[in-house]
């Protein structure tokens, strides 16, 4: 679930109703240092660039039977050819029958 959400998330706004779907409506969100709720997330991600990966490493772990974490970071080329990498740290919470991300930290930076 959480490689599957990297990947819908890599190709940007064209997955916007699957990206919000798999997030709680109280997500405690971090993304370089500012806070971010549900709705600023739906309000950005129509603007969710496409990804260019050529570098990840991803790995997760089931803390407890309804409570999963997850850790990805990526090199990605943007535009101008210039590289980032985005790192981002995530708690997956089964509720009811759904998998949801609960707590997210973002930090994105020029290589």
């Amino acid at each position: 679930m959480a490689q599957t959400y990297q990947s819908i998330y890599n190709e940007g706004s064209e997955n916007c109703d699957r990206i919000l779907s798999a997030i709680d409506e109280n997500i405690e969100m971090w993304e370089n240092g500012s806070i971010w709720s549900y709705s600023d997330l739906r309000k950005f991600c129509p603007h969710l660039p496409k990804k260019n990966v050529v570098k990840t490493y991803n790995d997760q772990t089931l803390l407890e039977h309804n409570l999963g974490y997850d850790f990805v970071s990526q090199l990605f080329v943007i535009q101008n050819g210039d590289t980032m990498r985005e790192t981002s740290s995530r708690l997956w919470q089964k509720k009811d029958t759904t998998w949801k991300i609960v707590k997210m930290k973002n930090l994105i930076s020029r290589k």
